[in-house]
């Protein structure tokens, strides 16, 4: 058996690789197993690794042995892999072995093609960032509709029908006529707000306009537990299961809403149509618009920037029960056609066999978008979809996770990201690789103090606590995790104590050296980007959802430059650390530059908090997630109520800290009182 592999690495014209690959060779029976050589290529592509004949450990199969040759990027993403015979000879020659550019290199996901996919420049696009401003701009592009309105949704509350809608308990609004709500003037929702539902069931009574809904619906494997749980709902007179299309059907048909077809998507149990997008009057001739829509369509859910913790606008108290922030985007222009891809693939995968007239198809890519650099920009859609599926992506796309590693890889001052979830260790070990090869690098994470499922409050823990340990030593810091608060000042009598309460951060947003920014419905664990995690066990199930990013790209890989992905940058850490978006400190040289401005923002936020008198209220308060804190069971963190969290930082007691928001009743106008403000420790 040999003991020493060689080869040289090329491109598809025959250059060599000069730097940016790792080969590694693999025996073949442990393929999750440490290599049995690893080698970087000389500025020729040239490599020469050494390993064991008899690898340690391992039983030896009978014949040949099976070697497996792995090339990889420096954050560890797979570039190119093959099995190979060992030899008799001491010295396996690989040869040349070719790796296309695209597949080796750059930002645009190739899904192991060597060819991008769904790219196009001339987009108009647009952040959405909150759902004050997300929803409201989606209600109106409802509202304008002329020919279609279709849209995917994890849920979508609809009320208890009434033949007149003003006489429905409202459950959702998208936006109100003006003046809205306020804790000084409370109101209840009139026919002048705008309700989702009751501009859907207007507009489908409509000819000559369609409208499709695609709900995700949760398989459960116990049919005697929805029906309980059902039965249970009824008696109580409150919401039933908010994503069962049987309920909004019911609702629409009950509306003589002929024009609307709600779907129910139902995958096999762990997996979810995740993806949430919307799409007004898309076809090539007239363009249309897609809307990459962050948020469920559920109560609570409504928000501004400001974040209040008392705030009748938002209704019903959300399940996350804090103020919540996110990112929504909206894109006119060629990019449309790619996304609408997506929709096409789930609607059809859902549609019965009888109604086989109502199939979707994929649509021309609109014209190209006139405008500046303020506005236009190149996109790529980016997807996650799992194995058989779709007959058409037998073998699913990890579309998503490829385009977080490559911009890792890219990446040369910082890293920034925005995310409800971060469990997955691929992700984790590709930040570290990236930080370790480039001392320069930094990364700025905003994370939320508690994830909201099973076993990801450890998982999350336990990954910043490691990602902290493995950092190169004696260097300055270079990754830093924050957490978003909103405060409140003591108002006596009625409030006779300051009070904070965590900011919910639901978005999905990552953002690269300002040239690369991916917005969408992926979250960053195993579900969203390669298998689902919720168990700790990634063997548990073989499983992913179906999510859509969208991928913005500013002067790299040939694509036009573009300031929107600085602009979001600078909204999103403008609203994060409460400086004006044209701040000068917002313009970023180097990435320590970045990182010290959110360390200084968090130590000045907690010495703040030290004086609550004088402490300022609002939301622009960032504070350090607490890293080395010691695992608490399987499931939990040791930090995972608002009190503890503060705890762990030292922030006095004599602060409320605020375990749920109280929700507001749109039908009376007035406090719920059944979801009071809720107060931790």
């Amino acid at each position: 058996m040999s003991t020493r592999a060689t080869g040289r690495l090329v491109d598809e014209d025959g250059a060599a690789w000069r730097s940016g690959l790792v080969v590694d060779v693999i025996h073949g029976s442990r393929l999750f197993g440490p290599p049995l050589g690893t080698a970087v290529p000389d500025d020729q592509g040239v490599f020469s690794l050494s390993y064991a004949a008899d690898a340690p450990g391992l039983r030896q199969p009978l014949g040949t042995r099976q070697l497996v040759i792995r090339i990889s990027d420096r954050v560890g993403r797979l570039v190119h892999r093959r099995e190979r015979a060992d030899v008799d000879t001491e010295v396996l020659d690989l040869g040349d072995i070719a790796i296309k550019r695209a597949e080796a290199g750059g930002f645009l996901v190739t899904l192991g093609t060597g060819e991008p996919s769904l790219v196009s420049d001339g987009n108009e696009v647009r952040p959405l960032i909150d759902n004050v401003e997300a929803w409201g701009h989606i209600g109106a592009a409802f509202q304008a509709a002329q020919r279609s309105i279709e849209f995917t949704q994890l849920n979508f509350f609809t009320p208890r029908f009434a033949a007149d809608p003003r006489d429905e308990a409202a459950v959702l609004v998208f936006g109100f006529e003006p003046p809205p709500p306020t804790t000084s003037t409370p109101r209840a929702v009139t026919e002048r707000d705008l309700r989702p539902e009751v501009t859907l069931r207007e507009k489908g009574r409509r000819a000559g306009l369609s409208i499709r809904v695609l709900l995700d619906h949760m398989a459960i494997p116990f049919p005697f537990l929805t029906w309980a749980v059902d039965q249970v709902h009824d008696r109580l007179n409150v919401w039933r299961n908010p994503t069962d299309a049987e309920e909004a059907r019911d609702y629409f048909r009950r509306s003589d809403a002929t024009g609307v077809k709600v779907l129910p998507f139902l995958p096999a149990f762990y997996r979810r149509m995740h993806m949430k997008m919307a799409f007004v009057d898309v076809r090539a001739e007239t363009g249309g618009e897609a809307i990459s829509v962050a948020s469920p369509f559920r109560p609570g859910y409504l928000d501004g920037p400001g974040h209040a913790i008392d705030d009748p606008a938002r209704g019903g108290a959300a399940d996350t029960a804090f103020p919540l922030h996110d990112v929504s985007m909206s894109m006119k222009g060629p990019a449309v056609a790619d996304a609408y891809d997506a929709f096409r693939l789930h609607w059809n995968a859902a549609l019965p066999a009888e109604d086989a007239q109502d199939r979707v198809e994929g649509i021309a890519r609109p014209a190209k978008r006139a405008g500046g650099p303020e506005s236009i920009a190149a996109l790529q859609i980016v997807r996650t979809l799992d194995d058989g599926l779709f007959d058409e992506r037998s073998d699913g796309e990890r579309g998503i996770l490829e385009g977080y590693l490559r911009a890792f890889a890219q990446a040369q001052r910082f890293i920034y990201l925005e995310t409800q979830y971060l469990t997955n260790p691929t992700l984790a070990d590709a930040l570290l690789k990236a930080v370790s090869d480039r001392p320069a690098l930094r990364v700025v994470i905003a994370l939320n103090i508690n994830p909201d499922i099973p076993t990801y409050p450890r998982q999350q823990q336990k990954l910043v606590n490691e990602l902290f340990a493995r950092l190169p030593a004696g260097r300055p810091p270079q990754v830093g995790v924050f957490t978003r608060w909103t405060f409140d000042r003591a108002d006596p009598p009625a409030r006779p104590r300051p009070r904070i309460a965590p900011i919910w951060l639901h978005s999905k947003v990552g953002v690269v050296d300002d040239v690369w920014a991916t917005v969408g419905s992926a979250n960053l664990d195993g579900a969203s980007l390669d298998r689902v995690d919720a168990w700790a066990i990634p063997e548990f199930v073989d499983s992913r959802h179906s999510e859509q990013n969208v991928n913005i790209l500013n002067g790299v890989d040939g694509q036009p430059a573009t300031a929107v992905v600085e602009t979001l940058r600078r909204r999103l850490w403008a609203e994060h650390l409460g400086i004006a978006a044209d701040d000068p400190a917002l313009t970023l040289r180097t990435g320590a530059e970045a990182l010290d401005l959110w360390n200084v923002q968090a130590q000045a936020a907690l010495q703040a908090l030290r004086a609550p008198s004088t402490a300022p209220a609002g939301s622009a308060y960032v504070l350090p997630y607490p890293v080395g804190e010691p695992l608490s069971c399987r499931c939990c963190a040791s930090h995972e109520t608002p009190r503890k969290h503060l705890d762990v930082l030292g922030v006095t007691k004599d602060i409320d800290a605020v375990k749920s928001v109280r929700g507001f009743d749109y039908k009376t106008g007035d406090w719920d009182p059944r979801t009071p403000l809720q107060i931790d420790g």
